[in-house]
């Protein structure tokens, strides 16, 4: 581990001091904790890793990736024609 300091208003430490007492854990701990969380929900650099799974096998079921995109265009198309009607 790495020692850092911080600066915390006195009712952060307050509130700190009274939080560690009551779980039985240190400050220490705690700190270490709430940065584990803040952590936890900043994913930016594990977007791309989950936007890969969740396209794995996304063209399973289709033979020939040209196709799909030809009916897309007839599709897209077709929509075109009628708004100019």
């Amino acid at each position: 581990m790495q020692k850092i300091q911080i600066f915390l208003r006195k009712d952060q430490k307050d509130k700190l001091k009274r939080l560690a007492a009551m779980k039985g854990v240190t400050q220490s701990d705690l700190v270490r904790r709430g940065i584990d969380l803040v952590l936890a929900e900043d994913t930016g650099d594990d977007d791309w890793k989950r936007a890969t799974r969740e396209l794995f096998g996304l063209w399973k079921d289709h033979e020939s990736v040209d196709e799909v995109i030809r009916e897309v265009r007839r599709g897209l198309s077709r929509r075109h024609e009628k708004l100019e009607a």
